[in-house]
This record gives structure tokens, sequence and C-alpha cells, in this order.
């Protein structure tokens, strides 16, 4: 092969988020809690969310640019022969994120939640909850029962304006200390058996006044 019919490709940490991925069997998962026929769609909506997630930790392009992120990356390497940059159009991953939405993102965070848990063999015996609030202005309808944009004690600053409140649990392993927000330690008698999926539920705190 001659050097001028080379290509340079930056690869950055794309190939270690997609290991990552497939570790914790994130295509999978996402496939089976979302509703879709692999007869309509050319690419899975688990593939289109892997994407989006390593466009997000790697370079954070919106939509509509994400096929454009991976003209410049080894989408064979990454997703597999069949896959090419622009299966990823802001069309289709839209329509992923519909699916998403759809099968109620909480819900699929807490199966990916637990399904990491126990690919990793990661202890529940403590657990560091942290949570923030984000101001907005304006008027807003009350979208859903999973969000609410309301008033109430504001860690951003504006008594005034109403706000989002988010928060995240994390093991003991990622504990890390937050000397600006008040935190919460519970800790549990036991972890989560393997064998008993449903004897517990670990997904990201609702939205709402504090």
């Amino acid at each position: 092969m001659q050097l001028e019919a080379m290509v340079s490709i930056a690869a950055g940490p794309s190939q270690l988020i997609a290991a990552l991925c497939d570790e914790i069997g994130l295509e999978k998962l996402i496939n089976d809690a979302v509703d879709w026929h692999p007869s309509y769609c050319k690419v899975s909506p688990g593939t289109h969310i892997k994407a989006m997630i390593i466009n997000i930790l790697c370079s954070r392009m919106p939509l509509y640019r994400v096929s454009e992120f991976y003209h410049e990356l080894d989408v064979e390497l990454l997703f597999g022969g069949a896959i090419k940059a622009s299966d990823f159009n802001d069309d289709a991953l839209a329509r992923t994120l519909d699916r998403l939405h759809d099968a109620q993102g909480w819900k699929v965070y807490s199966q990916l939640s637990l399904s990491v848990l126990r690919r990793l063999s990661l202890s529940l015996n403590v657990v560091h909850s942290d949570t923030t609030s984000f101001s907005v202005q304006g008027k807003y309808a009350q979208p859903s029962d999973d969000l609410n944009i309301t008033y109430g004690y504001n860690k951003d600053g504006p008594p005034d304006l109403k706000q989002i409140v988010i928060g995240l649990g994390v093991t003991l392993s990622a504990f890390r200390s937050s000397a600006r927000s008040k935190t919460a330690i519970w800790t549990t008698k036991r972890g989560i058996p393997p064998s008993s999926p449903s004897s517990a539920r670990c997904c990201p705190m609702k939205s709402g006044a504090v």
C-alpha cells in the first residue's frame, strides 16, 4: 500500500467508550426496552443510542452533525461492517429518541443501572446521593409526571424563578464529596441479589421542588 492511500484517523476515546457500552450490554438492553421492529429499521435503536453516547463524550456535536462526527472515525470498528456514518442522520436519531421517550427513559435507565451493577459486581452497601437545580424563565406547561418544573428552594440562586431539580446516586467506588451542596448517604442492609432483579429499584431522582 502506498503512503498516499493511507488515511489517518484520530480515534480519541471512542473505541474505549464503545467497548464499555458493549461490556454492559447497552445495545441489547435498549433494543429490548423500546418498541421497534428490525424489518422497519436499518440500524437498531441500541446502536443509535451507543452512537449518541460516544458523540456526547467525545465532542458533543448537535444531533444534525452526528453523522459528520462519524465521518472522521472508524465506524466499521465501532459498530460493525454494515454500519455507515450516514446511518446516524438526525432524522433516524430523533426517531430513536422518541422511542426511548415512549419507553419512559427513567425505567430504561433503571434497567441499565442494574445491569452495570451486576456485570461490574458493584456493592450497594453505601449509596451517595446528591441533587442540584437549574433555573428556567418563562411559562412552562407541566410536561409529564416525571419532570416537575416548579418553585422551591433554589440551589442555583434566583428564588423567584422556577427550577428543575435533578439528582444522582452513586456507589461508594465512585463517591466524591461535594462541598457546595447537602448530601445524603443511605446504608442498606445488603446489595441486590444477582438472582432477583425486581427486589430493588435503581433510578435517577425525579425532578421537583426540594
